[in-house]
């Protein structure tokens, strides 16, 4: 499960690093309070940024999915009140990236910020494998689970 959440942590939060400097290149900006009302001006971003934000939280069907409810279920077994608290704090981070993307994507447009445009073809195509590759290990887990089967197992003994 570990293994698997590593895997899944090198492919969202690569995306949503990049999905934030696709905003900066256009703004110059790194003030939060300035990026209001993106999906006004900025629609395929945001829905991009949507998806690898719910990919973040650990939705079902998405790679982290699968890596933290594989490590909370093995977790579970040897220490459940540890358990509790992780979990707690995984619903705390959904919390925050919840409000995070709320606060960029909606409400009124800043005056700060002049319309940049959406995403080009070159950031499209530069976000399209994380997304592929988010929903593939979140759908297809073992296409990534039996490589690391005898490693995991080796280092178990």
């Amino acid at each position: 499960g570990s293994m698997i959440l590593m895997l899944a942590h090198g492919i969202v939060s690569p995306a949503l690093f990049i999905s934030v400097v696709i905003l900066y290149d256009r703004y110059h900006t790194r003030l939060l309070k300035y990026y209001r009302g993106m999906t006004q001006y900025m629609p395929v971003w945001s829905v991009l940024f949507f998806l690898f934000t719910l990919g973040n939280i650990a939705v079902p069907l998405t790679s982290n999915f699968v890596g933290e409810f594989m490590t909370f279920a093995g977790a579970f077994q040897q220490n459940p009140i540890l358990t509790i608290f992780g979990a707690v704090g995984m619903i705390l981070s959904a919390g925050y990236a919840i409000w995070l993307y709320n606060r960029v994507a909606f409400g009124s447009y800043s005056v700060y910020l002049k319309s940049a445009g959406d995403i080009n073809r070159r950031e499209f195509m530069l976000l399209l494998p994380f997304l592929v590759l988010m929903f593939v290990m979140g759908i297809y887990p073992n296409i990534f689970l039996e490589p690391m089967h005898l490693a995991v197992s080796n280092l178990l003994i």
